[in-house]
Formats: C-alpha cells, sequence, structure tokens
C-alpha cells in the first residue's frame, strides 16, 4: 500500500498537477526529482517517471531530451522489477522521446532514433495496455507539444516508409514492416 502511495504522489502527472502553472514549478518538479533519487534509485517507476517529467517540459531541448532518454533506458534495463504494464509505458516513452530526438539530432543519430522511436512504440501499441481510450487520451495530452504523439509517431514512421531521411536521402532500412503497423494502429486498423 505504501508503494501505491509513493507511486502516486511521484507520477509525473500527479506534480504536474500541484505545482505546474505556477512560476519556477518545472525547476520544483526537478528538484522534487532529485530529491527523492537516494531513496527511489532503485525503483523503475522512478526512473520512468523522472524521465517523463523532463521530456514533457523539454520536448524542443536534445540535450534534456537525451537525459531523459538515459533515464527511461535505466528504467527499462531493470526487468526483475518490472510488470507488463510498466514495460509497456517505458516501451512507450523510450518511443516518444526517440521520435523527438530523431528530429532535433545529427543525421547520424537521428535513424537510430527513428528506428527506436518505431520498434518501442510497436510494442506499447501491441501491449494490452495500449486501448483505444489511452490512444484517444494521448492524442488530447499536448502539454506544450509541437503536435500530438500520433502526428509524431506518423511523421516518423511516413518518413522511415518512404526510405527518406532527414536530408532526403534514399536508404534501406530494417523496420519498415513494424513502421507499417505503428501507422495502422495510430488509425484504429487491428494489428
Amino acid at each position: 500500500m505504501q508503494k501505491q502511495i509513493a507511486i502516486s504522489i511521484m507520477q509525473f502527472d500527479m506534480l504536474n498537477n500541484i505545482y505546474g502553472g505556477n512560476k519556477g514549478a518545472g525547476r520544483l518538479i526537478e528538484r522534487v526529482y532529485q530529491e527523492l533519487q537516494p531513496v527511489l534509485n532503485k525503483d523503475p517507476h522512478y526512473w520512468l517517471q523522472r524521465s517523463k517529467s523532463i521530456y514533457m517540459m523539454n520536448s524542443n531541448n536534445a540535450d534534456k531530451l537525451r537525459e531523459a532518454y538515459q533515464f527511461c533506458v535505466k528504467a527499462a534495463d531493470d526487468k526483475s522489477r518490472m510488470n507488463d504494464k510498466l514495460y509497456a509505458q517505458t516501451s512507450l516513452s523510450l518511443s516518444l522521446i526517440s521520435g523527438l530526438l530523431s528530429e532535433l539530432v545529427a543525421e547520424d543519430d537521428a535513424m537510430s532514433f527513428a528506428e527506436t522511436c518505431i520498434n518501442k512504440g510497436y510494442i506499447a501499441m501491441k501491449s494490452e495496455y495500449y486501448s483505444p481510450q489511452h490512444r484517444r487520451r494521448l492524442e488530447k495530452e499536448k502539454a506544450g507539444w509541437r503536435r500530438s504523439y500520433e502526428d509524431l509517431y506518423r511523421q516518423v514512421c511516413e518518413n522511415y516508409i518512404n526510405n527518406v531521411d532527414i536530408d532526403g536521402n534514399v536508404q534501406t532500412f530494417d523496420f519498415k514492416t513494424e513502421a507499417i503497423d505503428v501507422l495502422r494502429m495510430i488509425s484504429g486498423v487491428e494489428v
């Protein structure tokens, strides 16, 4: 019971509801996570929520997104403490962060991030925890983003499927089938 309360309190959405909209809220939320690290550093929920706090508040900052990516990878690496739902949530976050990074980094890294976006998005969307209701909530949740999550996935997948990198060069890629399936899933087609 105490663990559930701690998980609920440390969730970015909860902290953002409490502090969001106030001047300095982002720095305060960041400080909360820094202060919690010595106590919760072995908890994948903590790393996922810390990652989410960074990418939700810094979606245009490649350095911050790389930090969020590393925290999310840290959550994903601890499979012994992770259930299926947390794995799906972590995959979704890795996908979103990778999609954002694929648009902000140099071409050499962009393709790798696009492939991670597609692969992890596919894993998340194929899980039993990615329901149509969840998809609609993601579509509505913009929180300062340039566009919706689904628009981000659509752009990354379409570029990938069309064999076009950031500079317009035609290439061959390994995740084309998954990219097509992700596009189908975000369109509501059963895969």
